[in-house]
């Protein structure tokens, strides 16, 4: 119980069918056809509001309360490989001896007796499946090389000269190639394998299909990010000029292409930009995108990205909302406080863009100077006895 609520939301609201939540999982149909039982002594009728999905066969077998429940939503999987890439556990230790002047704490490796057993028996961490095809997005001349610190300068020079990557691979199928030149880079993984020893695109021979993913690029890093948007709408490139060309006019630049398509007319770009960023990022990076959006991208309708992605940018205060009986219109409110905050580093806020919805009465008070109130931001007790503990421990010359 929390503020005299059940944290897990008992009793559910009746309803006449099975239909999809807000947070991703099932609110499943709870009829009010009359049927109760009593469980307590105190004779208290429980109806279907009190009902935990659960699974039979699964209560049986390990004679256990057990919930399940079905959930369908894109954050689960963010979530699943949140804890998967994370790392291994890691705990704080302290160091503290009559050799030590000052405590050092040292960031180890905690090592638990089921990922022992697991590391000791060979056992996989984790599989995936389909396979994943990740497609990079580089400028001319600005790919990933790795190299060993004793090469030879002009030899890894020439090396990084004639690598491979899967975009210039991209590039060199399509011009020897015409079954390709139909289809996006962003789309080419659907009928074509990447050979990774070979470096080198081919025909999908078989009907097993891929995951494809094309890194994000943050609109911030300019060139790229332009790049990256002509390779979702330009099929069939053959060359990074080819990407610049516009009615047989080769522009200068990737933006200026990209404008002369007539695509930067509208938002549609922040928007794909929004989109595929919440498949992979969490709720406090949406939020720094949608800031950077704000103060260097110029949206036309900025109010619009707000209400498409605001689900998405406060998913951790309304799980917590949620979770705690809370209202989801107060985790809405918490998010534009974040935003607020954020614009204030700079000197803005969310009043610098119309139709903006705005965080009252919190915004004079974020409107001070922000970084003279983190200077000041200091408990004076505090310091204090920190100088008083420690100050002894000095050495004296």
């Amino acid at each position: 119980m929390v503020n005299s609520l059940c944290k897990k939301r008992y009793p559910r609201a009746f309803s006449e069918e099975t239909t999809q939540g807000e947070d991703g999982y099932l609110v499943y149909r709870r009829r009010n056809d009359g049927r109760t039982f009593q469980k307590t002594p105190d004779g208290f009728a429980y109806d279907n509001r009190w009902v935990v999905p659960h699974n039979p066969y699964l209560t049986k077998m390990f004679n256990a309360h057990i919930n399940v429940e079905v959930s369908a939503d894109i954050r689960n999987v963010k979530y699943l490989f949140k804890y998967v890439y994370k790392g291994p556990d890691r705990v704080a230790t302290v160091i503290a001896g009559p050799i030590n002047e000052i405590q050092q704490y040292i960031d180890t490796r905690y090592l638990s007796v089921g990922e022992g057993v697991d590391s000791l028996l060979s056992f996989k961490k984790h599989m995936e499946w389909l396979p994943v095809t990740r497609l990079v997005v580089h400028l001319p001349g600005q790919h990933n090389v790795i190299f060993n610190e004793n090469e030879d300068l002009a030899v890894m020079a020439e090396r990084a000269t004639h690598q491979k990557t899967t975009l210039t691979a991209y590039f060199a199928y399509n011009t020897q190639n015409a079954n390709g030149r139909n289809m996006v880079y962003a789309n080419f993984p659907t009928d074509h394998v990447w050979k990774i020893r070979e470096k080198v695109w081919s025909a999908r021979q078989r009907g097993e299909k891929a995951v494809r993913r094309m890194y994000f690029v943050h609109p911030v890093v300019g060139e790229r990010f332009f790049l990256r948007l002509l390779l979702t709408v330009v099929p069939g490139a053959t060359f990074f000029e080819h990407l610049r060309t516009v009615n047989n006019i080769e522009h200068p630049t990737f933006q200026a292409a990209y404008k002369t398509l007539g695509l930067l007319q509208d938002d549609a770009k922040w928007d794909t930009c929004m989109r595929e960023a919440c498949i992979d990022q969490d709720a406090k990076r949406l939020r720094n995108l949608f800031v950077t959006l704000l103060l260097f991208c110029s949206p036309l309708n900025p109010e619009v990205l707000w209400e498409r992605y605001r689900d998405d940018m406060s998913h951790d205060m309304r799980h917590r909302r949620i979770t705690n009986g809370g209202i989801t219109d107060d985790a809405y409110y918490n998010t534009l406080l974040l935003l607020e905050a954020k614009l204030a580093l700079t000197n803005k806020g969310l009043h610098d863009f119309p139709k903006m919805p705005l965080a009252l009465p919190f915004v004079k008070m974020l409107r001070v100077n922000p970084q003279l109130a983190a200077e000041l931001d200091y408990d004076k007790d505090v310091l204090h006895g920190y100088i008083n503990q420690n100050f002894p421990r000095l050495n004296i010359c």
